[in-house]
């Protein structure tokens, strides 16, 4: 592949303002080509910035679409009206994308110093320049891209390639199973007997669960330390690097910035390494025999002093996933399970969703000033009696402020108003409720709530075919300006989906948490041990509160996308 003509393609579609000219699968996919052979050419910094403009490039497409058909509609209606993101920060035209490199590293420094983003990226396929996708056509094995951003600061991301998936024992690789488990599956379980589905359903969650933890056991291996944050504790992480730049210090050898940051991130992620996974990691950034023996002599030592390393708190994760692994839920592997997560898009949508929300922003999370102005919609379609039951009544006794409606279907301009005037809205009811509220009225909003969606796949992603980008109806709602938003990547049960739900909202509320043994239908055994607990910050309150899902399907099932935030 030459290089410099790929990237001459490139300039000539972002130099072109005719945007109509432009194809999102194409732009991604000649992207990553580029990419590839800037890795090839050990040009790091080159090949990170192409890797981070082949995500979400249908979506960036659709945000200035959206913007032009509005300020046409608006010019004579309703001028004040616009798109919820500025375009400044996911156009193809801006003062970003011009700088190429330096300007990605101007986003991240621009954003909160507890970030770190971890982009996981499928490798270029030359047939997908070429051959269009079928539509519901299932993911596939390929090698993923994995870079780690650092945000707030001006350390440099560091990258390396994964291989392919092992083969399971089923005689498929891991993303291939998880696939027919938690999509395909579910289907056939639906037509099953009440005895015979409850069987099912068990056998499909042990199945994943064992998936889930292969992942890091049979795929990321060494290199599931990259999908780690920062430590809350700075001396922490300070002592991790100082250890390091004492054994280089010593070393005639010569490390570029970018194998320094990885050493880093290995000496971060120790704990979640056994000895050999360390060496392995370690010989793949040092050839020198004897560093390497010296580095992974003062990383063990490290694990050594912080018995508890594996348990420390870290600062929220940020996941950029290719649409191939967007059902993979990440957050259940080993070493995030305990930390916050969250997911988006794009670069250029975390930017864009960070300037919005700026001002109401502290210590990396979006801070919720009126955790009382919720609305919710339950039961609209009247056939969810129990979860009508269990939620109201513990509405009722937790957040008396809160209003909505229960066993109701709610007019179009209630739903808007839901989604624009109040900082909270909890739907709970099938799907994600765009049987009554059309995904295409969502982006011509300025979403102001926190959507949590509790239905059935209200977050799957959908594969159009073609070369369009996938559809998910998240990002609407990240068009729209919302800065968070909780859902569900498959079919869930409605009993353990409202006791997550409750356990969230119970621990999560400010106020003295109700006592759940007296909510009719909340089994005592769902309860937390700590009834007083307490947790302002919705990724931490979520991971705790999938502890109460008899299923494991549905506790995997549940993700965010969008900013952390916190009560």
């Amino acid at each position: 592949m030459d290089r410099s003509k790929l990237i001459q393609e490139f300039d000539e579609h972002v130099n072109n303002k005719n945007i109509g000219s432009l194809n999102g699968s194409l732009y991604e996919s000649l992207c990553k080509e580029i990419a590839l052979a800037c890795f090839q050419s050990s040009l790091n910094e080159e090949g990170v910035f192409f890797l981070s403009e082949s995500h979400a490039a249908s979506l960036r497409l659709e945000c200035v679409y959206q913007e032009n058909f509005q300020s046409l509609l608006n010019s004579a209606k309703n001028p004040s009206s616009k798109i919820g993101l500025d375009m400044e920060y996911v156009s193809f035209h801006s003062s970003f994308m011009g700088e190429k490199y330096q300007g990605l590293m101007a986003r991240l420094k621009e954003m909160p110093k507890e970030w770190t983003v971890v982009q996981m990226t499928r490798s270029f396929n030359e047939r997908s320049r070429w051959i269009k996708r079928k539509p519901n056509s299932e993911p596939t094995s390929a090698e993923f891209h994995i870079v780690n951003y650092s945000c707030g600061d001006s350390r440099v991301p560091c990258h390396v390639m994964l291989p392919k998936p092992d083969k399971t024992l089923c005689g498929s690789d891991i993303i291939e199973d998880i696939y027919n488990i938690s999509v395909k599956n579910w289907v056939s379980i639906g037509k099953l007997s009440a005895t015979n589905n409850k069987i099912k359903r068990m056998e499909n969650c042990a199945k994943l669960k064992l998936l889930v933890n292969l992942i890091t056991q049979r795929w990321l291996k060494e290199w599931s330390c990259l999908l780690l944050g920062k430590f809350l504790d700075t001396q922490v992480e300070n002592f991790i690097r100082c250890a390091i730049d004492d054994v280089l210090s010593e070393s005639s050898t010569q490390l570029n910035s970018c194998n320094k940051v990885l050493l880093y991130q290995i000496a971060s992620g120790c704990a979640h390494l056994d000895q050999s996974e360390i060496k392995s990691a370690v010989s793949y950034v040092i050839e020198d025999g004897t560093l390497q023996e010296n580095l992974c002599e003062r990383i063990k030592s490290i694990k050594d002093k912080y018995t508890d390393l594996i348990r420390l708190k870290r600062h929220p994760v940020i996941l950029i996933l290719d649409e191939d692994i967007e059902g993979i839920p990440w957050e259940m592997t080993t070493v995030l399970r305990i930390h916050p997560v969250c997911r988006i898009p794009s670069i250029h949508f975390l930017h864009a969703l960070y300037k919005k929300h700026e001002k109401n922003i502290l210590n990396g999370n979006v801070i919720i000033s009126d955790p009382n102005n919720a609305y919710f919609i339950i039961n609209p379609e009247q056939n969810l009696t129990s979860t009508e039951k269990r939620i109201t009544t513990f509405i009722k006794k937790r957040s008396p402020k809160w209003r909505g409606l229960t066993g109701t279907k709610p007019e179009k301009n209630e739903f808007a108003d839901a989604l624009t005037k109040y900082d909270l809205f909890l739907y709970c009811g099938h799907g994600n409720g765009s049987q009554f509220f059309k995904s295409s009225d969502i982006v011509g909003l300025n979403v102001k709530a926190i959507p949590f969606l509790m239905g059935c796949s209200s977050f799957q992603y959908k594969n159009l075919g073609g070369r369009v980008g996938s559809y998910c109806l998240c990002l609407k709602y990240i068009i729209a300006g919302s800065p968070c938003m909780l859902g569900t990547l498959w079919p869930i049960t409605s009993t353990d989906t409202d006791n997550i739900t409750i356990t969230l909202l119970n621990h999560w509320l400010p106020g003295k948490p109700a006592d759940l043994k007296t909510i009719e239908g909340f089994s005592e055994e769902f309860v937390l041990p700590d009834q007083s607990f307490y947790e302002p910050e919705l990724l931490r309150i979520l991971k705790t509160s999938r502890d109460v899902s008899l299923l494991y399907s549905n506790k995997a099932s549940l993700v965010v996308y969008g900013l952390p935030v916190k009560i």
